[in-house]
């Protein structure tokens, strides 16, 4: 029973997370996550598309040639009219009022808000690998301590047995301590299965079978703290990928709104012509040229055109108020996700200072007074207890750390592990 209570007091201070095996880095997964996901695939896509669309707007239509023969006599298609004439004709519609420059506009800031979808895209994937990460290093971690209390309370409910069998104890402190152990294998079980559900999430992303085996993992260091508030939100709202597509679509539907405007002047149409007939009554070719002017007079096409203009505009308006409210979003979330780290942080601080030192020397002395028999097994189990899941509150606070740091890296695009600029690691 001497060396059982030795074990038992060895694990109010030993470092459980020893017996984690050597991890797998995040950058590792984040590096698979961008070479296979189909939906960064799928963004990058959709901007080499934009990017081409600009190379083929901005130029006029190609010009129309017209080849003829005018005129001629029926049935034997003859020459025998003195007006027969074969013509060759050049017709070039000029786009007024700037539309080609609008036009060019109108894609390339498609092509800009259809890059920043890229990089937001990145964005969100690397936040997902991050969490799916942290997700599961708080599943090993957990199941690493619940491996170590388990044996540690196998010994407790070893010395409850001996005291049993020597009368010093009663059936009840014997049932408790069995009770005990069933719980700690249930919390096992949960957490032996969060893992295997963050295994299959991770998976996922990197576009694997679900039930590929994945190692221990390892996370970055955290700041110790985050820079101002204020410096946060300044950082969303103005270069986060969301915020400067929306604005580029926005610009978009401004372009496009002058376009549709501009065409309240149709195309010019220049003609070009080259005709030639035989000369009636003397020998020789009479050859002539003739040049036009023209284009569609606007009668019909302006109700239309109306009609457009007021779309285009309603869409500018709904982009522009689409980034104002993903801008106030982001400002709020910011507020929440700071709050978060802050309370983890201070609730992590006190547990490993205050709470877990004075819960493990508690849970020593209830050990010894129970050797004594001075105190009861509910009073040492209690005591155990507290221990458990002083250590289980850490793992989930630092997890919930690690999260807030990770979303306001996407928010911020703040690097992950890496100190911002105001805060300290």
């Amino acid at each position: 029973m001497t060396s059982a209570i030795r074990l038992v007091l060895a694990f109010a201070a030993s470092d459980w997370q020893d017996t984690i095996p050597g991890p797998r880095r995040l950058d590792e997964f984040v590096a698979l996550a961008r070479a296979a996901h189909p939906a960064l695939v799928a963004a990058r896509e959709r901007q080499l598309a934009a990017a081409e669309q600009v190379k083929a707007v901005g130029r006029p239509e190609d010009p129309m040639l017209e080849i003829g023969s005018m005129n001629r006599s029926l049935p034997r298609f003859g020459r025998s009219s003195p007006v027969a004439m074969d013509q060759i004709r050049l017709v070039q519609a000029i786009p007024l009022g700037g539309r080609l420059r609008l036009t060019t506009q109108a894609a390339q800031a498609r092509a800009e808000a259809a890059q920043s979808a890229v990089a937001e895209a990145d964005r969100r994937l690397r936040w997902q690998v991050t969490d799916a990460v942290i997700a599961l290093r708080q599943s090993d971690q957990t199941v690493a301590f619940l491996g170590v209390s388990r044996a540690a309370l196998e010994q407790l409910h070893a010395v409850s047995r001996a005291r049993y069998a020597a009368t010093r104890a009663s059936q009840a402190e014997l049932i408790r301590a069995q009770l005990e152990l069933a719980r700690l294998a249930e919390e096992e079980i949960v957490a032996r299965a969060d893992r295997q559900e963050g295994t299959a999430r991770l998976n996922g992303l990197l576009v694997r079978p679900p039930d590929t085996p994945i190692g221990a993992v390892s996370l970055p260091a955290l700041p110790d703290s985050l820079p101002p508030l204020d410096s946060l939100i300044r950082r969303a709202v103005t270069d986060h990928p969301s915020v400067i597509g929306l604005r580029s679509g926005r610009a978009a539907w401004g372009h496009e709104r002058q376009r549709v405007a501009s065409e309240r002047w149709p195309d010019l149409e220049v003609g070009l012509g080259y005709g030639q007939q035989p000369m009636f009554g003397e020998s020789g070719t009479d050859r002539m040229v003739s040049l036009s002017i023209g284009g569609r007079i606007p009668l019909w096409s302006r109700p239309a055109r109306q009609a457009m203009e007021r779309e285009a505009a309603a869409m500018e308006r709904m982009a522009s108020a689409e980034a104002t409210a993903i801008e106030a979003e982001f400002a709020a979330r910011i507020g929440e996700l700071a709050v978060a780290f802050g309370r983890a942080n201070r609730l992590v601080e006190l547990a490993r200072s205050t709470l877990a030192p004075q819960a493990r020397a508690a849970a020593t002395s209830a050990l010894a007074g129970y050797q004594n028999g001075a105190i009861d097994f509910e009073a040492v189990g209690s005591a155990h207890l507290a221990v458990i899941r002083i250590e289980l509150d850490v793992v989930r606070l630092e997890a919930d750390r690690a999260r807030a740091v990770a979303e306001l890296q996407y928010l911020t695009g703040i690097e992950f592990g890496v100190t911002a600029e105001g805060g300290s690691r």
